[in-house]
């Protein structure tokens, strides 16, 4: 027995001896932060948690142009709009509790965005333990933007998730328009804020630090360079390529007016005839008849919509159409290769006008348009 006991406690010393410093040296839950990539993630992804299968999951990532091996620590640094990356845990009494009561570590990302934004995001993590030598990321819990005049919690968005995805863009410019798409999103909830508040006190520059003076609703959006018309936006009221049951189009003009007829009977939009835009040009057949129509549908927004009609010889048939971005204005066709110049938010710029140029292509794919990356 005593024999037995032994050769237990020799054998014990050594397995510790050999675990101790394994699990002293492997990730801990700052570490699962920054070494997050999409294939990680995808277990506590929305789709993931509706039912998707993994495998299909990663798959659409891929699809999507997503890098699902790309650590997350590498996305942020390699995006140009972002600096200053932190990668920390969350030191705070609310922390400490929660870490008491379900085990779990709040690690907080953040970064610096310009003019004066920060961007955060905390996630909760299963720490290692005893006999588990490895961290596991439990999802995000909260994803903010704020500046000295307010914090815009942006978790509850519908689009927070999508957002954060777009971080891990393969292409550079997509990755930039993620982090102004979250700006945007700033801009809004300030916005709503400031309207909801129109008397709010605002530091008067002039005066002393501790002074204020209170804004009219007119000095507010004058303050933020927004006009009194209607905001336009595009929203998603329907999945981009989706074609409409229109009939034969006979003549282009027959065509374009079928399209916009069936459109309106889906969203009850009518069009706004004079920011329409043909272009004729070879893009699908062996023709150059084929043409490119942009053009907008209007209700309470606006939604601007690209459509392609085939010039068979006799008639005009439309092969495609999709929503596009809601700035987008002028049309352009080489190789079969649509391209529209729309405007985008600079991470300066207000929520109500967008000022970057930047030119999105898209080409036909069977019945859809399908935006092309830019090389």
């Amino acid at each position: 027995m005593r024999t037995a006991f032994k050769i237990w406690l020799v054998l014990t010393c050594i397995s510790l001896g050999l675990y101790t410093p394994y699990y002293l040296f492997s990730n801990n839950a700052r570490d699962a932060v920054e070494e997050l990539t999409l294939w990680h993630y995808t277990p506590i992804s929305g789709p993931a948690e509706a039912g998707v299968p993994y495998d299909r999951i990663r798959s659409m990532f891929s699809e999507m142009g997503f890098d699902i091996d790309l650590e997350f620590e590498d996305a942020l640094e390699d995006n140009d709009l972002l600096s200053d990356i932190d990668i920390d845990y969350v030191i705070a009494d609310y922390a400490a509790k929660v870490r008491a009561s379900s085990g779990l570590r709040l690690v907080k990302a953040s970064a610096e965005i310009g003019r004066g934004h920060t961007l955060t995001m905390v996630f909760a993590v299963q720490d290692k333990g005893y006999l588990k030598s490895f961290a596991l990321v439990r999802g995000m819990m909260q994803l903010t933007v704020e500046t000295e005049d307010f914090i815009a919690d942006l978790t509850q968005l519908n689009d927070t998730e999508e957002l954060f995805y777009g971080l891990f863009h393969k292409d550079e410019t997509k990755s930039e328009r993620a982090v102004r798409k979250i700006v945007a999103s700033y801009n809004i909830l300030y916005h709503d804020h400031l309207m909801a508040n129109p008397r709010a006190s605002i530091p008067d520059t002039n005066t002393h630090a501790s002074a204020k003076k209170i804004m009219t609703l007119g000095d507010v959006m004058e303050m933020m360079d927004m006009p009194t018309d209607p905001v336009e936006d595009t929203p998603d009221p329907e999945p981009a390529g989706k074609i409409h049951e229109v009939p034969a189009g006979g003549t282009l003009d027959n065509a374009i007016s079928s399209l916009v007829e069936s459109v309106k009977d889906e969203t009850g939009a009518n069009e706004y005839v004079d920011a329409r835009s043909v272009l004729k040009a070879r893009i699908v057949g062996k023709t150059t008849e084929d043409a490119a129509v942009l053009y907008t549908m209007e209700r309470e927004i606006a939604t601007r919509y690209l459509a392609v009609f085939l010039h068979t010889g006799s008639e005009y048939q439309l092969v495609a159409n999709t929503i596009v971005d809601s700035q987008s204005a002028e049309l352009a066709v080489e190789n079969g290769i649509i391209s529209v110049k729309t405007l985008i938010h600079s991470i300066e710029d207000p929520m109500c006008c967008p000022t970057q140029e930047m030119t999105l292509n898209y080409r036909i794919d069977g019945n859809e348009l399908v935006e092309v990356p830019r090389s």
